[in-house]
């Protein structure tokens, strides 16, 4: 690469200048051989996608190219820039764990959350009560997180914030009712808050936010 952006330098000299190269490590699926690319044994991008595809069809009995590309993108992403990733198609595709359909699914049962409620408003109150902090003060970190990301170059702070955002969530929703509860309003606000982030941040990552899964 260094070798590449002196030789851009001298045709697209302002390209070079807002250049930075970052390094990375292989890209394995488990129990891969080391690879060379002298013997042409290397994991192709079209590897990968395949062996994602076949993990969520045999996991959902069908295909859909949202979820399996956005399972890839999460599961490279959510890794610190620099080292080995040793990619599992059926980790990828789960909807447990440290995954994008677990991220993408959160966001698609907030969403159904909102949609059930139809035209009712939403509102932010004065005072929140104990599980509604708690997932209002998760949510008011995302900003700062985005920045983080963006000095320090490393896009898997935005991963591990979401996931840690819809782990939250699921601990609210197991603590407070959200339809016909008393304090219906705040709470439908707080799921509104929370699936933009979710949105949002599947955004930067390139990754969809589907509606319904």
């Amino acid at each position: 690469m260094k070798v590449i952006l002196a030789v851009l330098s001298h045709f697209y000299p302002e390209v070079t200048e807002r250049s930075i190269h970052l390094t990375h490590g292989l890209i394995k699926l488990p129990g891969g051989r080391k690879m060379s690319s002298r013997k042409g044994n290397i994991t192709l991008a079209t590897d990968i996608l395949e062996a994602a595809s076949a993990a969520n069809r045999a996991l959902t009995g069908k295909d859909d190219h949202d979820v399996v590309t956005g399972a890839v993108k999460y599961a490279f992403v959510k890794q610190r820039i620099g080292g080995n990733i040793v990619y599992n198609p059926e980790e990828s595709v789960s909807l447990e764990g440290n995954s994008g359909p677990y991220v993408q699914y959160a966001h698609a049962r907030a969403r159904s959350i909102l949609r059930k409620a139809g035209d009712r408003q939403a509102a932010l109150g004065v005072e929140f009560d104990t599980a509604e902090r708690s997932l209002a003060r998760k949510i008011s970190e995302y900003p700062e997180i985005v920045a983080k990301a963006v000095t320090e170059l490393m896009p898997h702070h935005i991963a591990t914030y979401l996931y840690e955002l819809a782990q939250s969530f699921n601990r609210f929703y197991e603590q407070a009712k959200v339809l016909d509860d008393p304090r219906e309003a705040i709470r439908l606000r707080l799921v509104s808050l929370y699936a933009d982030v979710l949105r949002d941040g599947l955004g930067i990552l390139g990754i969809t936010a589907p509606e319904q899964m």
